[in-house]
């Protein structure tokens, strides 16, 4: 395991945690596996490792499918922790589960949920390929030099063999990935991989692997400006609240700041007071009463997704859950290189903290980085930037050291449409569907907070699907309906 550190300097600011001793700044880690695994996402059909053999999925019955998933009850949260280190430098062992048989057959011809892929001419997947991609390449175009990024625009529009030679091979897994492409065409991949290597195109072009060149650095730091002041008026507002009615206030900001993507096209945010009409599955209750009824020491971990309004808000949720729950720790995840225009670095977790500490505007908000860096200095607050969450890979295909981690842990949030997707594997899965097949092979339980904005979606039912296409059409993509969903 290669692991790379930086310190990253805070600006001065008072010592609020008994015992805590200070530190010169803020230490974020990435650690890149260069013996990880390979599996392929090229081509759909390959499910996870079921236990004690394999069980078809027959998509007619919508028959459970016999596989480990870990339930959603406080009995689980002390089974999954009962192994579980104290000291947030130890990996935890993984709790006992049957032992895996041999990867999955495939589905039966006509009898499985195809990848999300492109239709020509209609749908969200052509929308992003002939609206959202060149928009987004536009933005930056300036960065690069030469035509190599302008081609490779074209050759996903017109569906043209892939050139795999411009892209980087950072990892063993990308290495092994780009490898797989060989002889196929931008329309052979599925909507999943073909944004992870968009994106991972533009890095390799830009030169981000060899020179460090953010080509997205600029839009970051926008959203960040621009979140400040919303932000200011949202903590005014939320002042008098403590203990869990803050802490639902502020689940309800981290979720609707997931509205600000600067991947999509408009990236404006709805009115807060209407907020409740637009979340079409509300489960936060049953996730809150698990975090009650866990006695036990151990870490959440949040997958977190865009910097600059979302951060903003996942970084309030976390000081609330610390101040509530003396006995967890929380561990931010975060991307290891620019991807999807937005998606929050570990540069991005600081620079936000130290605009909270800066500001001179909002106390409530210089209280809050005051706290952050406190939690920070006794461990209470980690950030990790593994490599996985740069790779193409679903959540039941993960490196065994974060999967490891992940499955021990008393909860994990999952942030925005890009971890959703992975953890459904971005399948065509109907929408009732239940999200125990729809995450099989996944070894942990998740709580999603996701503003909609791509197609896949489970676990919902007919009625709330209709009430929602009844106002939109493109209800599951428009970024108006949300979901707070345990998967």
């Amino acid at each position: 395991m290669e692991s790379h550190s930086q310190i990253v300097p805070l600006v001065d600011s008072p010592q609020l945690a008994v015992g805590c001793e200070p530190t010169a700044g803020l230490r974020f880690t990435t650690n890149i596996d260069a013996k990880s695994e390979y599996t392929a996402h090229v081509t759909p059909l390959r499910l996870p490792q079921c236990p004690n053999g394999s069980t078809l999925l027959d998509l007619a019955s919508l028959k459970p499918i016999n596989c480990y998933r870990p339930p959603h009850s406080s009995q689980a949260s002390s089974i999954l922790l009962s192994n579980a280190a104290t000291s947030p430098s130890t990996l935890p062992t993984k709790p006992t589960k049957p032992p895996p048989c041999q990867p999955w057959p495939m589905y039966p011809f006509n009898n499985h949920p195809d990848a999300i892929k492109r239709i020509r001419g209609q749908g969200f997947v052509d929308y992003t390929i002939t609206r959202r991609l060149p928009k987004i390449l536009a933005n930056i175009e300036a960065q690069l030099e030469g035509q190599t990024a302008q081609t490779m625009l074209q050759a996903i529009i017109t569906g043209s063999p892939i050139d795999t030679t411009i892209f980087a091979r950072p990892t063993a897994y990308w290495n092994n990935y780009l490898d797989q492409l060989s002889g196929l065409t931008w329309d052979n991949l599925p909507f999943f991989d073909l944004e992870f290597l968009f994106y991972h195109g533009l890095n390799s072009i830009a030169g981000y692997f060899d020179t460090g060149v953010d080509v997205f650095h600029q839009a970051r730091q926008r959203a960040l400006a621009e979140a400040i002041p919303d932000l200011a008026t949202g903590l005014d507002q939320i002042s008098t609240l403590s203990g869990l009615d803050l802490l639902r206030a502020t689940i309800l900001g981290a979720l609707f700041a997931n509205e600000a993507d600067y991947s999509q096209l408009i990236t404006s945010r709805g009115d807060s007071s209407l907020w409740h009409k637009r979340i079409l599955l509300d489960e936060s209750e049953q996730w809150l009463s698990s975090l009650q009824q866990n006695p036990k020491e151990g870490d959440i971990h949040i997958i977190v997704d865009n910097a600059g309004h979302e951060l903003c808000w996942d970084l309030v949720m976390v000081d609330a859950l610390l101040k509530l729950f003396n006995n967890i720790r929380v561990v931010i995840h975060v991307k290891p290189w620019p991807m999807f225009v937005s998606d929050a670095l570990f540069i991005d977790v600081e620079k936000t903290i130290n605009t909270f500490l800066s500001n001179t505007l909002s106390d409530n908000m210089r209280l809050v980085g005051q706290r952050l860096k406190a939690v920070m200095e006794c461990n209470r607050l980690r950030i990790q930037a593994e490599a996985d969450w740069g790779e193409p890979k679903h959540f039941n295909a993960l490196d065994q050291t974060i999967e490891i981690t992940l499955s021990n842990s008393i909860s994990v949030i999952s942030k925005g449409d890009l971890n959703y997707r992975r953890l459904v594997q971005d399948l065509q899965w109907p929408m009732k569907t239940p999200v125990d097949i729809a995450a099989a092979g996944v070894p942990f339980n998740a709580f999603a907070l996701r503003v909609l904005k791509s197609d896949a979606l489970v676990g919902l039912e007919s009625s709330v699907a209709e009430t929602a296409a009844a106002q939109f059409s493109d209800w599951r993509t428009r970024g108006h309906f949300a979901v707070m969903q345990l998967l």
